[in-house]
C-alpha cells in the first residue's frame, strides 16, 4: 500500500511485514502511523538504460524544467513560473504523466530541475536529473531525506514553500 494512501492511525490494520522504498518512512510509519509490523526498506532503482547521460556544456541562457502533476503535487507552481519569467529565464513546466522515456530526456534539455513532489517515498526523477547533470532544487518530503543533501548535493525548501524554491532557483542561475 502507498504510505501516503494510509488514512490516520493504521496499527489497527494487522500487516505480516511492511517494504518501504527508502529509511525515512521507517520512523514515520512507526511513529504517526502506528505500524508495529517487521519494516523491511528495499531501496529504489534506476533503470540504466533509460538514464540520460551528462550531456555536453552548453551556451545560451540557462532552462529551468518542472515537471507538475496537477492535484499530485501540492501546491502551484505560478510563483516559480513568474519568477522565471520576470527574469527572462527558460523554463518549462512538463505536466505528467509523460512516456517515461521522453520524459528523462527532458533533463538532458535543462539545466535546473525543479523537484515538486514532497510525498514521494523515493524520488527517482531526482537521481535521473542528478545523472543528465542538471542542479536540482525543490522539495525533499520524506523520501529525499535518503539522498538529498542541502548545500551538498541540491538545494532544498520547506515542503510547498514555493516562494523559497522560487528564490532558490534564483540562486543558481
Amino acid at each position: 500500500q502507498n504510505p501516503d494512501r494510509m488514512k490516520g492511525d493504521v496499527s489497527s490494520e494487522r500487516y505480516e511485514t511492511v517494504i518501504v522504498p527508502s529509511r525515512p518512512l521507517e520512523p514515520w510509519l512507526r511513529d504517526e502511523k502506528g505500524v508495529d509490523a517487521p519494516i523491511r526498506v528495499v531501496c529504489g532503482f534506476l533503470e540504466r538504460e533509460l538514464v540520460a547521460p551528462p550531456r555536453p556544456a552548453r551556451s545560451g541562457p540557462p532552462r529551468v524544467l518542472l515537471v507538475h502533476r496537477p492535484g499530485k503535487n501540492y501546491g502551484e507552481p505560478s510563483l516559480l513560473r513568474e519568477a522565471m519569467r520576470a527574469r527572462g529565464i527558460a523554463f518549462e513546466l512538463v505536466v505528467n504523466p509523460v512516456p517515461r522515456r521522453d520524459f528523462v530526456e527532458n533533463f538532458r534539455r535543462h539545466d535546473v530541475y525543479v523537484h515538486a513532489s514532497y510525498r514521494e517515498g523515493f524520488p527517482i526523477s531526482v537521481l535521473e536529473a542528478f545523472g543528465a547533470g542538471c542542479v536540482v532544487v525543490g522539495f525533499a518530503g520524506r523520501g529525499g531525506l535518503e539522498f538529498m543533501r542541502e548545500g551538498e548535493n541540491c538545494l532544498t525548501a520547506a515542503d510547498g514553500d514555493w516562494r523559497s524554491a522560487a528564490a532558490m532557483v534564483d540562486r543558481v542561475l
